[in-house]
């Protein structure tokens, strides 16, 4: 570098006006505020943004959300919950109704089986009334033969039948209380000896008797055993002395009674017994009948006709 220049520069300066001030110049005389206004300032809107971030910074997004809407803070919550519980309590008053619509229903629905039940069994019974009310007499007004029977005779080829001449008056409501006092219950004894089996050859299946009530004939079917049992089992009958109503030998021997409920003012009967072919729809070949008197009660006789032993 020339040295020439930077002598110039040195002795050149010295005559300026800069290094002639007195640098002990006082300035205690100025204000405080001056000192003050001349701090750099900052933006205000950058100072209020960043008082509010200073604020937020500690705040969850959920409480800056309350915080900016209070309305939502002190209502929209609190609904969310009050609509809940609102729904909870439709869906139980929902949920009670239709419990006790379906109880309400099944009620019903339980009381129609019942009336249907009641109804059918009802029907049946008329029915079944009717229909062997029906058969008798349709039986009686039909051609063929009919025999009177001694105290034996041959039923099919296979069955020999012994009747004896009497009934038996067995329950009497003078012996039974509560028994209906316009009935009497009576037994028919029987024994059947049978050494084979024909097809179709049981004897004693259609049976039934007929006896005088209000001046005409009547007819009565063997009681079955649920209904007799328990009126004779108090007097020493067993139940295998019950004959069944659908036939007895047929191959095998039988002995027993026949029971049947007649007015109390019976003292006669007369027991018809049909014979069928066996074709396939079964008509009476031979009709055997059997006049019978009907004895009155005795507790000595009945002992004996309970302790009676056939086969």
């Amino acid at each position: 570098m020339n040295d020439d220049k930077k002598d110039d520069f040195w002795s050149s300066s010295l005559n300026d006006d800069f290094w002639k001030t007195d640098s002990s110049a006082d300035y205690s005389g100025l204000s405080k505020e001056f000192f003050e206004d001349e701090k750099p300032r900052q933006n205000p809107y950058f100072e209020r943004e960043t008082e509010k971030q200073d604020n937020l910074q500690y705040q969850t997004p959920s409480e800056e959300f309350r915080t900016e809407n209070p309305y939502i803070d002190s209502h929209v919550h609190h609904d969310s919950d009050w609509v809940m519980e609102q729904h909870e309590r439709e869906e139980k008053a929902v949920s009670q109704y239709g419990e006790k619509k379906r109880i309400h229903i099944r009620t019903i629905i339980c009381l129609l089986a019942i009336l249907a039940v009641v109804l059918s069994i009802v029907t049946a019974i008329i029915f079944v009334k009717m229909a062997e009310k029906l058969a008798i007499v349709s039986a009686m007004d039909l051609d063929y033969e009919q025999r009177t029977v001694s105290d034996t005779f041959q039923m099919y080829d296979n069955n020999r039948v012994s009747i004896d001449d009497q009934a038996y008056t067995i329950v009497t409501k003078e012996s039974f209380r509560g028994f209906p006092e316009d009935l009497k219950l009576i037994a028919v004894y029987v024994e059947v000896e049978s050494e084979k089996y024909l097809k179709d050859s049981y004897a004693m299946r259609d049976i039934y008797i007929g006896f005088e009530e209000d001046g005409t004939e009547a007819f009565k079917k063997p009681a079955r055993e649920e209904l007799v049992s328990p009126y004779i089992c108090g007097y020493g009958f067993k139940d295998d002395q019950i004959l069944s109503t659908y036939g007895i030998g047929n191959g095998l021997d039988y002995s027993g009674y026949y029971f049947f409920f007649v007015p109390a003012n019976t003292d006669g009967i007369t027991l018809y017994m049909e014979q069928k072919n066996s074709d396939k729809i079964p008509v009476i070949d031979i009709l055997y009948k059997k006049e019978m008197t009907v004895l009155p009660e005795d507790d000595g006789l009945t002992g004996e006709l309970a302790e009676r032993e056939g086969f």
